[in-house]
């Protein structure tokens, strides 16, 4: 059976190094929990190194994240299922979404848990030719939650 060690003192170091290089160079970075399986004894220790902003792809982790140090702004890394959009707003800070549709099922629950709701478009331009523009979407979305 496979099993994973975390040798605290090497990761400790590792983060120090990232950390001093990227804020040298002005990059801002969060780290990625999915590895970790919402193991909690691994959740504590990426913590204490100190970590404002944490990623996983499953609600459960955030869940376990907020419960170990609710400060933590935690970010859900996928895109959710119908079904799971009440526990993301309850759970996450911030989730990463393509779609219309799923950043308004996001939105409309925000509203019903009384949880703030901003969104923000980061677009760039596509590598090749597409027929859908980014801005055409960006615009209907934005008609769309103004009615």
């Amino acid at each position: 059976m496979s099993y994973m060690t975390m040798d605290l003192s090497k990761l400790q170091e590792n983060y120090r190094t990232l950390s001093t290089e990227f804020e040298r160079r002005g990059v801002s970075r969060a780290i990625v929990t999915k590895l970790l399986c919402g193991n909690r004894e691994y959740l504590k220790a990426v913590l204490s190194l100190g970590a404002s902003q944490v990623c996983d792809s499953r609600v459960l982790n955030l869940k376990a994240i907020k419960k170990i140090d609710p400060s933590v702004e935690t970010v859900f890394i996928k895109p959710p299922a119908k079904k799971t959009v009440p526990n993301v707003i309850r759970c996450a800070d911030i989730s990463l979404n393509t779609q219309v549709s799923t950043i308004k099922l996001l939105s409309d629950e925000a509203v019903l848990q009384g949880k703030a709701v901003a969104s923000r478009f980061c677009t760039r331009p596509p590598r090749r030719r597409i027929r859908s523009p980014y801005s055409l979407c960006i615009r209907r979305y934005l008609g769309y939650m103004r009615s």
